[in-house]
């Protein structure tokens, strides 16, 4: 409830606020990802359609290497010898 003596004939009614900085600013970054997002689009049409199914040919960046044992021991920590003091 309102208080008592308020009336809103005698203030002139209810006046909408006016744009701020903030909402200048909200607008830029909405602008903003607007824009971004259309050049996400374009950069990724210059790409074609994703392809489907397993790559056909093998290329050089996947090359298995085998597990050899002194990988696999030098892996583990072993103690250093003693330096020689003669």
């Amino acid at each position: 409830m309102s208080p008592p003596g308020y009336d809103d004939s005698a203030a002139g009614g209810y006046r909408k606020p006016r744009p701020d900085l903030y909402t200048v600013l909200l607008l830029i970054a909405v602008l903003a990802l607007v824009v971004g997002s259309v050049f996400l689009f374009l950069e990724a049409a210059d790409y074609g359609p994703t392809p489907v199914g397993r790559p056909t040919l093998q290329t050089s960046f996947y090359q298995p290497s085998p597990v050899s044992p002194q990988v696999a021991v030098s892996a583990v920590a072993l103690p250093r010898p003693e330096p020689d003091h003669a």
